[in-house]
């Protein structure tokens, strides 16, 4: 059996044994033990897998990684294990204590399913925050088998794997630079863009009134753009264009769901949208109400109350929140959502705006 046949064989494994799993010591004989076994180490010889090695931080003593792989007597790899289905994120602290005491230039953190893979690259010595892979072994990609491959004992190269994460890893930051700027040069062209389709349009300078003139056509027309995706993503085949509704099922009862937006708050579904406003006006540069209204369309809330508004009639008045922004003034954002509503609203969200996610709190 190859490596790729042996990993898809643990996988299935994975999927019979998980449901009678229950602490931390059964997924490691069952889950983590193969593993280790299926990269070419012996999980029984201490001379190639060490359990328990002390990690002892400063006066904090008893400091203990589960697994310590070692070669020629020199440890390369630490795994530290937690009970199958564990959040990791909890945990990263104490596997960062770990690998600052030891001479292993690579770490894994995993509960039998989830296996991340740290080193340090950004400051020597000092693990990363994010690991360099993250594979789940139960939906796990080609890519993803190739890259653990390269740890198996008869290939491990410490400086290949070392070179490929930190091609990786400036593969990504570029990406993330290259988003964040194309997301700013959406809401808010600069100078050297506007210059650019001066040049492509007009094919010559022009006076600064035609130069004003055109920077807010071409400022315009990239909020039109933004406004044209966000159409296309928010159409949907129950919608009703006749009566401007989408038709959904509704349960009886009150809907109290909770959501959380990057991770922080918890807020029903009629606050929801105010408070996603206010994060947006955090982020971006919003130049006018009819912009913020370009982003979060009128059809998002399903009626003919918008989403966004710049003044109210006093009879509606209770049917909107108030935001105060320094540069737009007063701004109403619509509190009557229902539940098919507010799930166009999210899905809106976080399909369309960069930075911004909402996730339901369960």
């Amino acid at each position: 059996m190859d490596f790729k046949e042996s990993i898809k064989d643990l996988s299935e494994r994975i999927i019979a044994y998980k449901d009678l799993l229950h602490n931390e010591e059964q997924t490691k004989d069952s889950l983590i033990k193969p593993f280790v076994r299926l990269m070419g180490y012996d999980s029984s010889n201490p001379l190639e897998v060490k359990a328990e090695m002390h990690c002892d931080v400063g006066i904090k003593k008893g400091e203990k990684v589960d697994y310590c792989i070692l070669n020629n007597g020199e440890p390369i790899i630490l795994i530290e294990c937690k009970r199958y289905g564990e959040n990791l994120s909890t945990h990263y602290n104490q596997l960062f204590r770990y690998f600052s005491v030891s001479e292993a230039k690579f770490a894994i953190l995993t509960n039998g399913i989830t296996y991340q893979f740290f080193t340090d690259l950004v400051k020597p010595n000092i693990m990363d925050e994010k690991p360099f892979i993250e594979i789940d072994l139960t939906n796990i990609e080609d890519w993803q088998i190739d890259e653990i491959q390269k740890f198996h004992k008869s290939v491990f190269d410490a400086e290949r794997i070392r070179n490929a994460a930190r091609k990786r890893k400036d593969t990504e930051d570029l990406a993330t630079k290259l988003k964040n700027t194309i997301k700013n040069e959406l809401h808010s062209p600069s100078e050297d863009l506007v210059n650019f389709f001066i040049e492509k349009v007009c094919g010559k300078e022009l006076s600064q009134e035609l130069f004003v003139y055109f920077s807010e056509v071409v400022k315009r027309h990239f909020v039109d753009l933004i406004a044209d995706k966000s159409n296309v993503a928010t159409t949907h085949p129950h919608h009703d264009i006749g009566t401007n509704r989408h038709r959904t099922t509704t349960s009886s009862g009150k809907d109290k769901s909770q959501y959380a937006i990057n991770g922080k708050g918890c807020y029903g579904k009629c606050p929801l949208p105010k408070e996603v406003v206010k994060e947006y006006l955090k982020q971006y540069n919003i130049l006018s109400i009819e912009q913020l209204q370009d982003i979060f369309l009128d059809d998002l809330q399903g009626s003919r109350l918008g989403v966004i508004r710049a003044k109210i009639e006093d009879k509606n008045v209770k049917r909107y929140y108030k935001i105060e922004d320094h540069k737009l003034g007063i701004i109403y954002v619509c509190k009557d959502w229902y539940p098919w509503t507010i799930t166009n609203f999210i899905s809106h969200v976080n399909t369309n705006i960069e930075g911004i996610t909402i996730t339901k709190i369960e």
